[in-house]
């Protein structure tokens, strides 16, 4: 039973993780954050970025890998949506100020 244990643990593999993380314990704490933040912040961020890049196409809800700045476009040549961005992304600092 020992032999086997000692085997693997000799293992060029552990002695690379080893040699990584000896110095520095630290990445042992921030590591399950930092897989949390990649899987539950920055993976759908860009999903949606790449999503928004998308030709716009009525009636279709798949993603039809035609990258076109077109909603962009829109969206910025139009008052309408752009103040409304303005004031949603505002509101927040003016109601802490309010308080």
């Amino acid at each position: 039973m020992s032999l086997a244990i000692e085997s693997v643990e000799s293992g060029s593999w552990s002695r690379g993780v080893r040699r990584l993380f000896a110095g520095n314990r630290v990445w042992l704490l921030v590591l399950p954050a930092f897989i949390f933040f990649l899987i539950f912040f920055i993976i759908p961020v860009v999903s949606l970025f790449f999503i928004s890049l998308d030709k716009p196409t009525l009636g279709t809800v798949d993603v039809q890998r035609q990258f076109a700045l077109k909603n962009f476009i829109r969206f910025f040549s139009r008052s309408l949506y752009y103040e409304a961005a303005i004031r949603s992304a505002s509101s927040p600092c003016w109601d802490g100020c309010a308080r």
